[in-house]
């Protein structure tokens, strides 16, 4: 076939579809990679009654908000397993094996990007019988050296930002230094905006920014974010300020994961409403003294989910 004067041969064609295919296949390949660096990692090691480690242990983890089975794995000739890709969310871990009665640890919170060892010991018995534990212990992340700090969910929910921008919930984070909000009105920054935090003593310009592992920054302006979620659309984010790994190393400041909400095996919804205006605020001392009148401010920020 014949395109504007270019003679397109059979193999030709072929080989731009072929192009064409592996580029795509790639690039899916990279935002899945990038994906599994804010998901996090399950990791741990079973035990009989005597602390001897036990293989080919059957290892379920589920998803407790979803109602759904994550991931499957066995133990390995040493007795551990690893589940990593796993998002935020609370998991529940069960063991079992045949001549061992299985055990299930619950209520386990994993944090974005977070690696956490789950240690399980199975007693001998049958497997009608069932060893459960539900209560919600501390988790220690033993499994790397990071310095993190993570914002839950309810963190952005309860605490008020002036201006609904949950940038300012970074300023909780130890090392951080932000800007003054005194007399501000800080709204959600937006389209190369600059979050205007220090970290460590870094340059604002050294963070990175990410939302379910994807960059959310613009790497020519130095430090600006391309865009925002809504307060009431995140889930968690982690704050990284030292000692990343390799994948996620490429700031020397600091590296805010976002992840945002989904769904659950419970259908739910909210709707939420943010006003402020003069009617709401105190007049500054020294406007009454001047005789000045309350300035003009009127903001809403509503929505449902």
């Amino acid at each position: 076939m014949k395109k504007s004067g270019f003679l397109f041969k059979p193999y030709h064609v072929w080989a731009i579809r072929s192009s064409l295919l592996c580029l795509t296949a790639l690039l899916m390949s990279s935002a899945a990679g990038l994906r599994a660096q804010e998901n996090g990692t399950i990791v741990g090691t079973v035990t009989d009654p005597s602390g001897a480690i036990i293989p080919g242990v059957t290892i379920t983890v589920r998803n407790q908000l979803k109602g759904s089975v994550a991931r499957t794995t066995t133990t390995n000739a040493s007795g551990n397993y690893a589940l990593p890709g796993l998002p935020a969310s609370t998991y529940s871990v069960r063991a079992e094996k045949s001549g061992f009665a299985p055990a299930t640890r619950s209520d386990l919170v994993l944090n974005v990007g977070s690696d956490v060892r789950v240690d399980i010991a199975l007693t001998v018995g049958a497997v009608s019988q069932e060893v459960n534990v539900t209560a919600a212990a501390i988790v220690l992340h033993t499994e790397n050296a990071q310095v993190s700090e993570s914002v839950t969910g309810k963190h952005v929910e309860a605490i008020d930002t002036n201006g609904r921008n949950f940038i300012q919930l970074a300023n909780l984070v130890p090392g951080a230094v932000g800007p003054s909000l005194v007399g501000s009105f800080n709204t959600p920054v937006g389209v190369t905006a600059n979050a205007g935090i220090n970290f460590n003593g870094e340059r604002q310009a050294h963070n990175v920014f990410s939302v379910d592992g994807q960059e959310n920054y613009d790497r020519g302006c130095g430090g600006c974010i391309e865009v925002v979620p809504d307060q009431d659309a995140i889930q968690e984010f982690k704050v990284l300020t030292s000692n990343a790994q390799q994948d996620l190393g490429f700031g020397s400041a600091a590296h805010i994961q976002l992840e945002i909400k989904s769904g659950t095996q419970n259908y739910h919804g909210e709707g939420f409403e943010f006003n402020r205006n003069r009617a709401l605020e105190t007049q500054p001392f020294f406007h009454n003294k001047a005789g000045l009148k309350r300035p003009y401010e009127n903001y809403n920020d509503f929505g449902f989910n």
